[in-house]
């Protein structure tokens, strides 16, 4: 018998475990895109953060040092 006439067999035990398999793919599917759900809302609300502060002011020029390197 060859692997894909084992692989078609109707077996109950073949049928029960790809159910299972197909589900499990669901599910992290699902957790995958819930995720990439969040993390663009969470995105999205620190942009809109960042322009309800309105415009930040200039940071100004940091003072030359004035000691002599060796």
């Amino acid at each position: 018998m060859s692997l894909e006439d084992k692989l078609n067999d109707t077996d109950p035990q073949i049928t029960e475990l790809r159910n299972a398999l197909l589900n499990a793919q669901r599910q992290l599917a699902k957790v995958k895109k819930n995720r990439d759900d969040f993390t663009a809302a969470v995105v999205q609300a620190a942009h809109d953060a960042m322009l309800s502060a309105g415009p930040l002011p200039a940071v100004p020029t940091p003072v030359k040092d004035t000691h002599k390197e060796n």
